[in-house]
């Protein structure tokens, strides 16, 4: 809704309710609509590049936006200007996430390397195929759902990606060592974390660390208040 280029990016309209109990005026904001990015991007480290999938996996963002306009989708970003900018009884929120090209990023998932085949040197050309495929839906599930269950599964998804290689195998372009070759996407282990973050992990590790404690702490606190209010009754 900012407009503003990144690589990936949530977002988030809610609408203004007003509502009534015993005589008062009640307002809560009430969604509207929201969405994900599941275009994927490259990831360059230091012992080499992947391509990243983000379906499903739970993300850490550089960069949130929040603002409020009239319109249920926004003439501008925050900051901007609008013929509706100063407008009187604005109905709508509007909240953005995103991860910016350039940003650092910690990934947890699973890692596959498709080292039998030789990829070309423009790096998104395979990153612009699979997010054509995967926008439209329908066309994924006609050509690779296999076992016609209505999901893509990973090794449904691993063959969509190895035949996309072998389109762009096809196609007269240049060789040469700076190619992608490996795959970083949702674990097929539901148990394992799926993981985007602009955090590094030391980072996460003392965050984690301390949402712990508190949960922590905050059960004893509940315990003790339910046994105290037990004790009350008798």
């Amino acid at each position: 809704m900012t407009k503003r280029s990144c690589v990936w990016y949530w977002y988030k309209v809610e609408e203004k309710q007003t509502h009534y109990v015993r005589g008062r005026s009640r307002t809560s904001w009430s969604l509207f609509e929201s969405g994900v990015s599941d275009g994927v991007f490259s990831l360059h480290g230091r012992t080499g590049k992947a391509i990243v999938d983000p379906d499903d996996a739970e993300v850490i963002h550089s960069v949130s936006d929040t603002w409020y306009g009239s319109s249920p989708f926004p003439k501008a970003g925050p900051g901007g200007f609008s013929s509706r900018t100063f407008a009187i009884g604005k109905r709508y929120r509007y909240s953005e996430k995103r991860i910016h090209e350039g940003d650092d990023l910690y990934v947890l998932g699973d890692f596959k390397s498709f080292r039998e085949m030789a990829l070309p040197t423009q790096n998104e050309s395979l990153a612009a195929i699979l997010r054509q495929w995967k926008s439209n839906s329908q066309m994924l599930l006609n050509r690779f759902d296999e076992n016609r269950d209505g999901q893509i599964d990973s090794a449904e998804w691993e063959r969509a990606v190895l035949i996309a290689k072998k389109q762009l195998a096809e196609e007269p372009i240049k060789q040469n060592s700076a190619h992608i070759d490996n795959l970083i996407e949702r674990p097929t282990d539901s148990r394992k974390p799926f993981l985007i973050s602009t955090k590094n992990e030391e980072t996460l590790t003392a965050s984690f660390k301390y949402k712990s404690w508190a949960a922590l702490f905050l059960f004893f606190v509940a315990g003790a208040l339910a046994a105290w209010m037990v004790n009350v009754r008798v």
